[in-house]
């Protein structure tokens, strides 16, 4: 298993502890060598406890500790996220497991926001916080800050203009009012093919990013310091498009997506070997074994 199939509680305390650590969360770290990140030992669990929930993927080590709450099954990623920083903030009580595992009224957020995501209404979370806190943070998008309705309420920006781009290239046009209507539509139908994107198992990260919302995937394959520097950003393009029918070229706006460097589940291509990484960081034992 890859660190990044691990449950999101356990991806969350391990970020925690990092940030606790090394002041901030980098999961490329945990990618390379899930087992470097942070001092195992320097953690109130101590070093055994992440042996066997780390190295040797015994979970239910971390859920006798940790106990598992439920969330809705359309919650996307970054709002559990968000949820479990306040359960750690809350010292992870067991007395309001059904809710998150945490108490609403004592949060930043309050009562009301968090009934809300409870009730599935995500809407409070993106008018408060945004797409990955700041969505329009150097970013060349359409509009200052789009907002979508429909299946796409919620969805962040980025990920709606890829979508929009791949449309584009396998139809000839951009309507994301299709999109709000359903957003897993076909080619057939005026979307646009899975399968037959660039992405790479180009099924399988539409599935994870469009149908199950795991937005994180999207900014794990395109970084948000990316989009940030420029290197995934939209830009307004003419190309003719001849109309079949009447033989007439015109000229409409493309949005074109470019990247710099690719980040895939094992890091980032020409990077140091994880024998390299590894050495000297950490303070514990060595961990094969443990």
């Amino acid at each position: 298993m890859t660190v990044d199939e691990f449950p999101i509680e356990i991806r969350h305390l391990m970020l925690h502890r990092q940030q606790e650590q090394k002041g901030k969360r980098n999961w490329s770290v945990f990618q390379n060598l899930k087992i470097n990140g942070f001092a195992w030992n320097q953690t109130p669990e101590k070093g055994d406890f992440w042996c066997d929930v780390i190295t040797k993927e015994k979970f239910d080590v971390f859920y006798a500790k940790y106990p598992k709450v439920g969330y809705p099954d359309d919650m996307p990623e970054e709002i559990k996220m968000l949820a479990l920083d306040r359960r750690v903030e809350q010292g992870w009580i067991k007395d309001s497991l059904g809710n998150f595992g945490f108490k609403w009224k004592d949060t930043p957020e309050n009562y009301d926001f968090w009934y809300k995501i409870h009730r599935g209404n995500y809407s409070g979370y993106y008018e408060k916080y945004g797409h990955l806190n700041n969505p329009c943070a150097g970013i060349t998008l359409p509009s200052s800050c789009p907002s979508y309705k429909g299946q796409l309420e919620g969805f962040p920006p980025e990920v709606v203009e890829l979508m929009l781009q791949r449309q584009f290239e396998q139809t000839g046009k951009r309507d994301v009012s299709l999109f709000e209507k359903n957003r897993t539509l076909g080619k057939g139908v005026g979307g646009f093919t899975w399968d037959d994107t660039i992405e790479g198992e180009g099924w399988k990260f539409w599935n994870d990013v469009i149908e199950d919302k795991k937005f994180y995937k999207f900014f794990e394959r395109y970084p948000k310091q990316s989009l940030i520097n420029s290197h995934i950003k939209t830009n307004q393009n003419d190309k003719e498009i001849t109309n079949s029918n009447k033989g007439i070229k015109v000229s409409r706006p493309v949005a074109t997506i470019t990247t710099g460097e690719r980040r895939t589940a094992t890091g980032i291509s020409g990077r140091r070997s994880k024998a390299t990484i590894g050495i000297g960081r950490l303070s514990h034992k060595a961990i094969i074994g443990c």
